[in-house]
């Protein structure tokens, strides 16, 4: 892990803008528990793959005076995918309870069955779950999401820890079901990369896929003002080689962005790092050709296309808005 952020600038000297500095903190995974990285083979290859990504995105950043710090300023961690912690109530469509039982195992330890009333949101039960997890000795943390397009009710998630802040193992009881509610659903999540993640859909922009939450409330920092990068291998069924989500009322999941390992390949040719990036510093998950305009050679064009040097160019208007958002966020930290 490597630390440190130097000073962050906002303003304007003799008219020339000063140099915003954006934390940023990049989460390298293993393929499986105890694997070798998925990029760099080894930490050395790892710090190695990221120093050249944070070299092209200053870069490519530059033209709007704003910077990710230096190789040495980056927090780099490597990680092992999370096993299974986290219990999503109303993964199904967001319905409301119809009365039934939920007993699971936590470390092993069967825990229930506990009484489930009807007619309880997703946020009621889990709350109600809450209290359950948290007499029998765990650490919950409650999150609750925004109500998908197609949702009754918000999803709610706890990811469950020990008392040490490790993660805790969620299993079924043996020949039971989680819950014997017949309307809302209670999902386990975790994330497993031998099938690559499980990327969103249209519905599920805000709100990520069940192993997605998973990745991003189980190794999220949850440090206010920094942007996460996490590095997979691939995307499952997809040819996405990146996603993003935003802090906003929007969503709940932080300024992060998800790569697999074929962005980085291709830092100066698609420039995937740094557009995700470009996301998260202008808090929009839209693309300019999604409003007409056929510049290819913009780095926020979702088809970004350039025979010279890489589609790398940020417009003025687009410079300006990443400088004052970014600017706000710091200054309220």
């Amino acid at each position: 892990m490597v630390g440190g952020w130097g000073s962050v600038a906002v303003g304007e000297d003799d008219g020339v803008p000063s140099i915003i500095v954006v934390r940023m903190r990049v989460i390298v995974l293993r393929g499986s528990p105890g694997r070798a990285p998925i990029v760099g083979g080894d930490e050395a290859g790892v710090w190695e793959v990221i120093r050249h990504q944070v070299e092209v995105v200053n870069q490519v950043m530059s033209q709007c005076h704003i910077r990710v710090g230096g190789p040495d300023e980056v927090d780099i961690v490597i990680a092992d995918p999370p096993g299974p912690c986290l219990l999503s109530v109303g993964e199904k469509y967001g319905l409301p309870s119809s009365g039934g039982e939920v007993r699971l195992m936590l470390d092993g330890e069967k825990l229930g069955p506990w009484n489930i009333a009807g007619d309880l949101t997703p946020e009621q039960t889990a709350r109600v779950l809450f209290r359950y997890i948290e007499d029998a000795g765990f650490k919950p943390d409650l999150t609750v999401g925004i109500r998908g397009p197609s949702d009754a009710f918000a999803r709610a998630d706890l990811l469950v820890r020990r008392v040490d802040g490790t993660l805790a193992e969620i299993e079924r009881w043996p020949h039971e079901p989680l819950t014997t509610d017949s309307m809302q659903s209670i999902d386990i999540g975790m994330v497993r990369l031998d099938d690559g993640l499980e990327s969103y859909g249209v519905n599920e922009i805000n709100i990520g896929t069940l192993e997605e939450r998973t990745l991003l409330r189980a190794l999220s920092s949850k440090e206010p003002g920094t942007v996460e990068i996490f590095i997979v291998n691939r995307f499952a069924g997809s040819h996405k080689q990146g996603e993003s989500f935003i802090a906003s009322s929007a969503g709940t999941l932080g300024d992060a962005a998800i790569l697999d390992w074929r962005a980085l390949g291709r830092a100066r040719t698609a420039y995937t790092f740094a557009h995700e990036l470009g996301h998260l510093l202008l808090g929009d998950l839209s693309h300019p050709d999604s409003r007409g305009d056929r510049r290819t050679w913009l780095l926020m064009h979702s088809r970004a296309s350039s025979a010279v040097g890489g589609p790398a160019r940020i417009t003025e208007e687009q410079c300006t808005r990443m400088r004052e958002r970014w600017g706000e966020i710091r200054a309220s930290f």
